[in-house]
Formats: C-alpha cells, sequence, structure tokens
C-alpha cells in the first residue's frame, strides 16, 4: 500500500545532458519499470487501488519559492495573463457546452491549449522577480496558446490576446559581472 514519489524538475537541468536528458530518463524509467521489487504506477491509479482513508483539512503551500505563490501571482502581468487564461477557459467551456458543430478532436486540440497555457512556468517570467532576454517571446508564445482556442472554434482573436502583456518598455534590473564593474572603475 505504501507509495513513494519520484518527481522529477521538468525544466532545470535537461541542458547539461548531451541529449537533453533522454538517455538518463529512459533508463531511469526502463530500470523502475524492470525492477522486481518496485511496481510503477500514476497517482490517479494508485487512489483508484487505495482510496485515501482520511482527508486533509488543510494544506500549507508547497512552492520552494519563500513557501508562498508570490512569484507566480499578485503584480500586475501575473494577474493579466491569469485573466486572460480564465476568460479563454470559461469561453471553451460555454462554447463545448453550447456547440454540437464541433469535433472531438478540435475540442481536444482546444483543450490541450488550454492546458500548455496552465503550466505555471509562464507565469514565472511575468512580474519583475525573473527575467531572461526572451520574456517577449515567452509572452507571446502564452499569448498564442490562447489565441488557439478561439481559432480552431472559428471565432475571432480577442483584441486583447494581440498586446504584449510584458512591459516592453520597462527597465529591468541586470546582473553584471565584477569584472566588468572593475574595468568601468
Amino acid at each position: 500500500e505504501h507509495l513513494v514519489s519520484i518527481i522529477l524538475d521538468g525544466e532545470n537541468p535537461w541542458e547539461y545532458y548531451t541529449d537533453g536528458g533522454r538517455l538518463f530518463l529512459s533508463t531511469l524509467y526502463s530500470l523502475l519499470s524492470d525492477s522486481d521489487r518496485l511496481e510503477t504506477t500514476t497517482i490517479g491509479d494508485y487512489l483508484e487501488r487505495y482510496p485515501p482513508r482520511m482527508n486533509l483539512g488543510r494544506i500549507s503551500s508547497g512552492s520552494w519559492i519563500s513557501h508562498s505563490f508570490n512569484i507566480w501571482i499578485g503584480r500586475r502581468e501575473d494577474n493579466m495573463a491569469w485573466d486572460m487564461l480564465a476568460r479563454a477557459r470559461k469561453y471553451l467551456e460555454k462554447e463545448q457546452k453550447s456547440r454540437e458543430d464541433v469535433s472531438q478532436d478540435v475540442w481536444d486540440t482546444a483543450w490541450e491549449a488550454i492546458y500548455a497555457a496552465e503550466g505555471s512556468d509562464w507565469f514565472w517570467w511575468y512580474g519583475d522577480d525573473f527575467s531572461s532576454a526572451f520574456d517577449s517571446e515567452f509572452d507571446r508564445l502564452f499569448r498564442s496558446h490562447l489565441m488557439q482556442v478561439y481559432r480552431l472554434l472559428g471565432d475571432d482573436v480577442p483584441a486583447y490576446l494581440n498586446e504584449p502583456i510584458v512591459n516592453v518598455g520597462a527597465a529591468r534590473p541586470t546582473e553584471i559581472g565584477r569584472a566588468s564593474c572593475r574595468e568601468r572603475v
């Protein structure tokens, strides 16, 4: 009845592997799957087999950053992105209830676009907590997932999705290496 979760961060270490981690992950999964001592499963399958015997009344934040969700919510850019996502999701839910002219493949693809936009990493890059040279590209890709929902259903993309969320004109802090600081002095 015991469950041991092996949870790997989705994006951070893989750029250090020559093959993006493909060999490591396939070897790890093969060793786990082929083990006589372990049985691999999904959380959903495990819970079907061993339903919970008690409920937690409260659960604390599990974020590794400040034990809060402030990196993903609260700032103007974060809030704008969440609002756009909520609008697109509500639109999709409403359309799915009222339209019979759309194939299941289109519904599935539209939901995949919503799921892609719901990934927390988009919200990591919004706001002034973290920044990269690719903020505008992340922003464009996030909004393109939401635009896809409307396009798939043959509707016009709302104008607000064409407007960047990131504050393109804002000055963002940059780190200057110590050597370059000494050279300037």
